[in-house]
């Protein structure tokens, strides 16, 4: 029974790793060396892992910082001027707006 609830714990654990990361099942199923086949049959409920330390062990090797949503090659930019209000110009030396 405790080992039901472990192995069903880790494949909770890496569903919701999928879920929030940016890999897919084949690129963590590489890193945990196993088959993606194997790995989407324990996602969708179908088998077990035979050993759910070698999940716990992927997942807790994983930087914290790289868990959750984060936005890649973001760069800020002026949103467009969606109401029709003249922006102010700007200086071309001193790049600042209404200064010159």
């Amino acid at each position: 029974m405790r080992g039901a609830r472990r192995c069903e714990a880790a494949v909770e654990r890496l569903r919701e790793f999928l879920r929030l990361n940016y890999m897919t099942g084949a690129e963590v199923a590489r890193q945990i060396g196993i088959r993606a086949v194997a790995l989407y049959a324990w996602l969708q409920g179908e088998s077990k892992p035979a050993s759910p330390e070698s999940i716990a062990a992927f997942l807790d090797s994983m930087p914290a910082e790289r868990l959750g949503i984060t936005p890649i090659g973001f760069e800020y930019g002026e949103c467009k001027n969606w109401r029709g209000i003249p922006k102010p110009r700007r200086c071309p030396f001193c790049k600042k707006a209404g200064h010159c």
